[in-house]
């Protein structure tokens, strides 16, 4: 076992240290540091702004793709900016969208937040992406109005959570929505006061056997809030016998089952009330930016695993791929 441990670290610091060769420019966007989600649906002071927070961009080859490009916004996991976005760039590339891939940690600071998710919080990472959506409504080379985002599993909750109208009003007013939503195994453990939905496509993805962030409880928080019309535009497709980062590059070349010393939210259920308040379920404690640490260590366990699954990996990009042509591409 200890040697599987240091194994797995030795890739995981491989694979985080960002392969930016796939990438052919960078840009800068200002974001916000906040602790927790009920920070977001305060009022945005402007001053909040001081973030500088990296993009690495790609774009489809001119001579078979011509501009404005569809793009797809990427969402590193805990593990932080990694092959995996690389990976899945070059992959959008060849379909001719222009890739822009977050990375939210670098500039706060923060390597991974794999065992202490209050490190960057997920509302952080959402201000990150629709910050992006705003910068591409000045990119030339970019259709504004058919951007997609896509997240692994704390990136997966942005990628869920950034088609919540409440979300989405908090953020930019409503101004401008996100074409379409891919959430690779995100974690459903919050439910908002209103999870009505901006009405764009939603795709989530996740393996039967993913102890950390289960697939049943995003299928679970879509039947019990989800209208009718909202639930009409979701796609939940479960991967038999995959775990969690089952398409991970790196677990790719790791023959065998990885145990993880990572924070397991799994149990966590924190609910909005009327009043704007969140609640843990289980603990009846009310959470703020200033307890969130606390809460969820409280919730979690700490015995995690994961496993690459090339089944799953393969029918999971396939299934991507026809999602966004459907919604996104001509």
């Amino acid at each position: 076992m200890y040697r599987r441990s240091v194994i797995l670290l030795l890739l995981f610091l491989g694979a985080c240290s960002a392969p930016v060769k796939d990438y052919s420019d960078q840009i800068y966007i200002k974001s916000v540091e906040y602790k927790f989600i009920d920070e977001l649906f305060k009022h945005n002071d402007e001053s909040k702004f001081s973030v500088e927070v990296p993009v690495w961009v790609s774009y489809p080859d001119e001579q078979k793709f011509s501009p404005p490009y569809p793009a797809i916004i990427l969402l590193h996991s805990s593990w932080g900016f990694s092959a995996q976005e690389s990976f899945y760039a070059n992959v959008f590339k060849e379909l001719g969208l222009a890739v822009y891939a977050i990375d939210s940690f670098t500039s706060r600071g923060v390597v991974r937040t794999s065992t202490d998710q209050s490190l960057v919080s997920s509302a952080s990472m959402i201000q990150d992406a629709y910050q992006v959506l705003d910068y591409l409504n000045t990119e030339p080379r970019v259709d504004a109005n058919k951007v997609a985002v896509m997240g692994f599993s704390k990136g997966g909750i942005v990628a869920l959570y950034s088609a919540f109208n409440m979300v989405n009003q908090a953020i930019n007013n409503n101004k401008q929505t996100f074409a379409a939503h891919i959430a690779y195994y995100p974690w459903c453990g919050i439910r908002l006061s209103n999870m009505s939905t901006t009405g764009a496509p939603i795709l989530v993805q996740g393996g039967d056997k993913d102890i950390i962030t289960p697939v049943k409880k995003c299928e679970q928080l879509i039947n019990e809030e989800f209208s009718e019309n909202d639930k009409q535009q979701v796609v939940i497709k479960h991967h038999p016998k995959a775990r969690h980062a089952f398409d991970h590059p790196i677990l790719a070349r790791v023959p065998f089952m990885l145990a993880l010393d990572a924070q397991v939210p799994a149990l966590c259920d924190l609910r909005q009330g009327d009043n704007g308040e969140f609640i843990e379920r289980h603990s009846n404690q009310k959470v703020t930016g200033d307890n969130i640490k606390t809460v969820l260590e409280a919730c979690s366990t700490f015995n995690g695993n994961a496993g690459s699954h090339r089944r799953a990996t393969r029918d999971a990009l396939a299934i991507t791929k026809a999602f966004l042509s459907e919604h996104l591409l001509d």
